[in-house]
This record gives C-alpha cells, sequence and structure tokens, in this order.
C-alpha cells in the first residue's frame, strides 16, 4: 500500500525558496565558474554535463536534445548552439565529437571524446573539491540528509525541470 504524503505547508515551502538565491548564485556559479577552469563557457559546461548525464549506453546523445534542453536553460539560438558545439568539436578543445546519426541522416549526434572524458572528470573533482572547503563544517550524516532530500526530489520530478502547476 503506497504511503499517502500530505503537501508541504506554504510557510515551509517560503523557508526552502529562502535558500534558493544562495544556492544557485553563490555556490551554483562559483561551482560553475570552477567547473568551467577558465576554457570553456558555462554553456558550453552545460552542453558537456548534458551529454555525460544523458548519453546513455551508447555514449551519443541527438543534438535535437541539446538544442531542446539548452534552450530551457538558457536565451540561446540554435545558430548559438552551432557554434558552442562548432567551439568544443575543434582544437584547442576538442572535446566533443559530432557525426551524422547513422539511424537518421538529417540529425547529428554528439559525444564526449576522451579528452572531453578527461575534461569532464575535472570538472567533477573540483566542484567535489569545491564543497569539500565550503561544506566542511557539516557532517556526512547532514550530508547524507541533503543527499537524501535531492535524490527523491529529483526522483519525483520530470527530468531537470519540476512539475508546473
Amino acid at each position: 500500500m503506497a504511503e499517502i504524503i500530505e503537501a508541504p505547508s506554504k510557510a515551509l515551502l517560503g523557508r526552502l525558496f529562502s535558500f534558493f538565491c544562495p544556492v544557485h548564485y553563490r555556490l551554483g556559479m562559483d561551482m560553475e565558474t570552477l567547473m568551467c577552469q577558465g576554457r570553456i563557457s558555462r554553456k558550453q559546461a552545460a552542453i558537456l554535463w548534458l551529454v555525460h548525464s544523458s548519453a546513455g549506453n551508447s555514449g551519443w546523445l541527438r543534438r535535437k536534445e541539446i538544442e531542446e534542453r539548452l534552450s530551457t536553460w538558457f536565451e540561446i539560438t540554435n545558430s548559438n548552439i552551432s557554434v558552442l558545439l562548432r567551439e568544443l568539436t575543434k582544437p584547442p578543445l576538442s572535446l566533443l565529437t559530432q557525426v551524422e546519426n547513422p539511424e537518421n541522416g538529417r540529425e547529428k549526434v554528439v559525444r564526449l571524446t576522451l579528452e572531453g572524458e578527461a575534461f569532464l572528470n575535472s570538472m567533477i573533482n573540483a566542484s567535489i573539491d569545491y564543497l569539500a572547503r565550503n561544506f566542511d563544517h557539516l557532517s556526512d550524516k547532514d550530508i547524507a540528509q541533503g543527499v537524501i532530500f535531492f535524490e527523491t526530489l529529483f526522483r519525483q520530478s520530470s527530468e531537470l525541470g519540476m512539475r508546473r502547476d
């Protein structure tokens, strides 16, 4: 029998909301800057993360999916996305490969190169180091509670977009 969960109160949601700006603008933006390592833009970092997190077992992600997701996160046009992808596929970066989709010749697919995987791993490690420095006042138990909160939150939401009522 499924447990019935009572909706949170507006007051409690208001308290949760009061943390949005500090989390987004202080932690999120600082972490994004570190992740970019002075080599790529925030939008390019979002592309790399999207390919990493959404590509599935094959490692390939449809370019169209990149366009759809980025346009919900940033004010960006498809031609801007083309420029960003071109920069990520060519030297000196060479972090992505973009080819014609073998299943549909009218679309492209994208995947991380070996250099891209190494760069993405350095992005993740820089983020973990940042969190270690900024969360050193918290116990493992405190962090575990936060992890459980976010796991539950995203398990109940579609994609990374929340329900829109």
